[in-house]
């Protein structure tokens, strides 16, 4: 159903963050479910990110997060890729996306969902709808999204390309605390 090249393609073009969603239990192994998370605009207070259907001449947006819920919601998120910490309550984090375009208010509920569970190497992100699952990330390709998305959200410098890999749980930590500190 997903194009890849498609979403390397536009990503490489405008610049945007991009992480593809896989099927939940895929016929074969890293499926592409064909939902895009994607952060949007130019960062900072602007940032948005968006879960949509995409691939070839489809596009179907299911809702956006922004302003201090997305910061929020991916500060929470890092802290959990990274092994826990003060945001890692114990539960799942859940973003509700709202509905058409991110500047409409009052805003609106799309009904789809952001869901963040696990802790470590075990957390997964997924898109949901009520109760059925629309595509599901884990690793190190979700660890990378959620680095560069709450850079980019808060106005920070994303260093974590430049830092070997052997380092990245260090850098990260260095990342992370960086960026929150940057918007107090």
């Amino acid at each position: 159903m997903a194009d890849e090249t498609h979403f390397d393609d536009r990503a490489d073009a405008i610049g945007l963050i991009d992480l593809k969603l896989e099927e939940l239990h895929p016929a074969d192994p890293g499926e592409l479910s064909g939902v895009v998370v994607t952060m949007l605009d130019d960062g900072g207070e602007y940032a948005c990110l968006n879960a949509c259907f995409a691939g070839g001449t489809v596009h179907h947006c299911l809702g956006y997060l922004n302003d201090r819920p997305l910061r929020s919601f991916l500060r929470a998120a890092v802290a959990r890729v990274l092994g826990g910490g003060a945001f890692d309550g114990g539960f799942d984090l859940v973003a509700e996306l709202g509905e058409l375009y991110p500047q409409i208010e009052p805003p609106r509920p799309s009904g789809a969902e952001l869901r963040c569970a696990g802790i470590g190497e075990d957390t997964e992100l997924a898109v949901y709808f009520g109760t059925h699952c629309f595509g599901i990330r884990r690793g190190a390709p979700l660890r990378e999204f959620f680095l560069k998305a709450l850079a980019h959200a808060t106005d920070g410098v994303c260093e974590a390309e430049k830092w070997p890999a052997e380092e990245s749980m260090d850098a990260d930590r260095k990342l992370l605390q960086m960026v929150c500190i940057k918007e107090r």
